[in-house]
């Protein structure tokens, strides 16, 4: 499965292999990472969601689903044949079930990350429309701005198999789909094709998300202080709560993004458990080696705390170190949050599992998205992090990191070199700014025949190249002096 974004603020055209279960987006300030990072997140969860909920629902075209395909079909049985390929129809007939269904869902959560105005993410620099495609070998789902309402929805669908319905006196009223020998997708019937063919399209997206991941989580690059800013402040709205019909005037409270919103809910509703996995075993080797301490959850009030190792001390996260205070919510996530999932038992699998543990392997995987994890952490923090990181894909967690760390690239390149990790589940985007927006310039690789680093070298290059001018401007000096 590709997501990619065309025209989407800043960004010209950008294509994430979400099958990969390590993805690094570099460039300068400015170029779109988060941009791409909150898009990821954002389609994944909301769509999630709504085949969770059972949301996806076409009833109310199936009449005219059963019409247009039952006439297509009594078409091509009259010359003798007894299938139609209707993988041209279906793509109308799916914005008229679900362009509006998705955008009742996807439309408030990026007006609530992106602005009100959605018509602000058009390109900045060619003001072309914007437009995020979800493809998998089957299907490709287009998502835009309905231009005429101004809300966000399904704008295509298109099959990329042939899509067929087919007459089989064998098949019953209930009939069957799936795909042939030839690779086709074949619905077939002897009575009624729009069930079944709703129910192969919702099932086969539903298995394709539940394969990349079975739950989504984000950690903003503001993830310590929005944190701060629930604990300190929820006594005072909950006291203003109380107090509401006493107020003279009205409060406007400032709104959440849809991201920074579900990053303080789920801290808020952190379930204390004892579950041992990998994902725990990361999160010691957090505290033991680099914040050097303990980090735990108070459930009652809930606040997150810290004890410096070898003290009986315990401090609340806003009176400790900032790199203490940054890596916090990760290490709580680890313990508590991603090992809740009702699947963290298969965070490993041994090679003599049963069928049906590699398939449910297969379907519990997690996709954590990190927003600049190297942020208040020293370079030495950073490389541990990397480590650590590197660790988590192991365990059938994806993680996205956007990041400006060299030492957390190159920590990754001498484990790529180390055969540590392997080089083909690992994405590397470097965005850099071109006149019409910003691309992925592809010109940041982790072989272990090929480590590129185009986004920092020059930089280093820079500082050498200015510390030598210096040099030979100091000695010139100093003869001058001399001579004189």
């Amino acid at each position: 499965m590709t997501i990619t974004l065309k025209n989407f603020g800043p960004i010209k055209e950008l294509t994430m292999d979400l099958t990969k279960n390590l993805h690094l987006l570099y460039g300068e300030s400015s170029v779109g990472k988060s941009y791409a990072a909150y898009c990821v997140y954002l389609l994944l969860h909301e769509l999630r969601k709504l085949l969770w909920e059972g949301s996806f629902q076409m009833l109310a075209i199936d009449d005219i689903v059963e019409s247009l395909f039952t006439q297509l079909l009594g078409m091509e049985r009259e010359q003798g044949k007894e299938e139609v390929d209707i993988s041209g129809n279906i793509a109308g007939l799916l914005y008229l079930g679900l362009g509006d269904i998705i955008g009742d869902r996807l439309h408030p959560v990026f007006r609530s990350t992106f602005g009100s105005s959605l018509e602000q993410l058009d390109n900045q620099f060619t003001g072309k429309h914007f437009s995020l495609t979800l493809a998998t070998t089957v299907f490709q789902a287009e998502f835009a701005l309905d231009n005429k309402r101004k809300i966000f929805i399904l704008s295509n669908f298109t099959m990329l198999v042939p899509l067929i319905a087919k007459y089989d006196s064998q098949a019953g009223n209930g009939g069957t789909c799936g795909f042939d020998e030839q690779g086709r997708c074949v619905a077939k019937s002897q009575k009624s094709f729009a069930s079944i063919l709703r129910t192969f399209t919702v099932g086969y997206v539903h298995a394709t998300l539940q394969h990349i991941c079975s739950q989504i989580y984000f950690l903003p690059a503001s993830h310590l202080g929005l944190y701060q800013m629930h604990t300190s402040f929820s006594p005072i709205i909950a006291e203003l709560a109380g107090q509401r019909f006493g107020l003279q005037s009205k409060l406007q409270l400032p709104s959440l993004t849809a991201l920074d919103s579900d990053y303080i809910q789920q801290l808020a509703q952190i379930q204390i458990h004892e579950v041992t996995s990998p994902l725990t075993d990361l999160a010691e080797r957090i505290e033991r080696e680099v914040v050097k301490g303990s980090v735990q959850f108070e459930a009652q009030t809930k606040r997150i705390i810290f004890q410096p190792k070898d003290t009986k001390i315990w401090q609340e996260i806003s009176h400790v170190s900032s790199m203490v205070a940054a890596l916090a919510p990760f290490v709580l996530f680890l313990k508590y949050i991603l090992t809740s999932h009702e699947t963290a038992h298969y965070r490993t699998l041994s090679e003599s599992a049963l069928f049906q543990e590699k398939m449910r392997f297969a379907e519990s995987a997690i996709m954590l998205i990190f927003e600049e994890p190297e942020a208040h952490l020293h370079p030495t923090a950073q490389v541990k992090l990397m480590e650590i990181l590197a660790e988590l894909t192991k365990y059938n967690v994806r993680v996205m990191l956007t990041s400006h760390s060299n030492y957390m690239f190159n920590k990754l390149g001498n484990m790529v070199l180390g055969g540590e990790i392997d080089e083909t589940t690992i994405q590397t985007h470097h965005l850099v700014m071109t006149d019409e927006g910003s691309i992925d310039a592809g010109d940041m690789k982790l072989t272990k025949d090929e480590i590129t680093d185009e986004n920092f070298a020059e930089v280093s290059e820079q500082l050498y190249d200015e510390r030598v001018r210096l040099y030979d401007k100091l000695n010139a000096e100093v003869m001058h002096e001399f001579e004189n």
